[in-house]
């Protein structure tokens, strides 16, 4: 798949001062730990599993994607 990274990177906006021209030339990136958000990390993990569990019970309980009613709902939902 390079070429479709190379073609990603090409349309990202560049940093101020970065005259790279191809990504195989550009620097390798480095961790910025004022980002690190470890109350965020929680909040997703918790989401996650809800999704994972939900999908489980579909799974579980036989529930398609033609289901008819409130389970239909949920489904659509977590099918993304």
């Amino acid at each position: 798949m390079p070429f479709v990274t190379e073609e990603l990177w090409q349309r990202l906006n560049r940093r101020e001062g970065d005259a790279t021209i191809s990504i195989t030339k550009a620097r390798f990136p480095v961790e910025d730990t004022s980002y690190n958000n470890d109350e965020a990390d929680k909040e997703f993990d918790l989401v996650f599993s809800i999704i994972k569990a939900a999908r489980s019970l579909m799974v579980e309980y036989s529930i398609t994607k033609n289901a008819k009613g409130k389970s239909s709902m949920i489904k659509n939902w977590f099918s993304t």
